[in-house]
């Protein structure tokens, strides 16, 4: 009897690790929850509710680690905006403070360290390389193929989870990489609180539009392509001024 009790007991502690140990690989919710916190932040922002502010700030803390440019907007600077709206409530200011020196709840979803979250971006990301620059933006909801399979030939790709692209005004990049079967893929455009990009994504074999967003910071996921190919991201600026725009893609 003790016997068996304790071999349940050894198959429940093993399946409980099982899981754990899952939870770190399953990058679905990743680049969503990224989007998100900035998404909160902005309506907090605009609602000038200072705590809500930092408390996007506290959830977006994690990604730090994939900033490469000022558009890609870091917990820092979104905790100095909730202290500039909270200035002068010393209570409120007090609770911003208590917020930016607790760890993130994401903390242990995201596997822990940020440089684990850097770490899997690295190893799990898709090479891309830019094949065509200065394009007049097209319609997302126009079902052309931003580019063709000469485009993406026998360039070499060099890997990279994530990226910095500088996009013309009234324009759009075009770039091109690599999809294992099986495995969903992210693409990720970050271009700041209020700055609208057009992202689509192509299955450059079939010619099929998998995805199109047209808003600030867009994401699109191609959930588990039946078979290895090639995908044409295009980044589309509509505004009238270049924008930095920080790339993330990873399967």
């Amino acid at each position: 009897m003790m016997l068996g009790v304790l071999a349940l007991l050894l198959l429940l502690s093993a399946c409980a690790g099982t899981r754990k140990a899952e939870i770190p690989q399953d990058s679905t919710p990743t680049l969503e929850q990224m989007r998100q916190a900035v998404l909160d932040f902005a309506r907090a922002s605009d609602a000038g509710d200072a705590l809500e502010m930092a408390r996007a700030a506290a959830a977006r803390r994690p990604f730090d680690v994939l900033a490469r440019d000022a558009s890609f907007l870091t917990s820092s600077a979104m905790f100095e905006k909730a202290r500039q709206r909270a200035a002068g409530d010393s209570e409120l200011l007090g609770q911003i403070a208590r917020l930016e020196r607790t760890d993130s709840p994401l903390g242990g979803l995201m596997g822990g360290a940020q440089s684990s979250l850097l770490r899997r971006f690295a190893e799990r990301s898709v090479p891309f390389v830019v094949v065509e620059d200065g394009l007049v933006l097209r319609e997302p909801d126009s079902g052309a193929l931003p580019a063709t399979p000469s485009d993406c030939g026998a360039q070499g790709f060099g890997p990279s989870s994530s990226r910095v692209l500088k996009v013309g005004a009234k324009s759009s990049l075009v770039l091109c990489g690599d999809v294992r079967a099986g495995r969903t893929l992210f693409v990720y455009a970050e271009g700041g609180l209020d700055v609208r990009l057009v992202l689509r994504v192509f299955d450059l074999g079939t010619a099929e539009r998998i995805c199109a967003e047209n808003q600030p910071n867009p994401i699109c996921k191609w959930p588990r392509p039946a078979k290895a190919t090639r995908a044409v991201v295009e980044i589309g600026n509509p505004g009238r001024a270049d924008v930095s725009v920080t790339l993330i893609a990873h399967q």
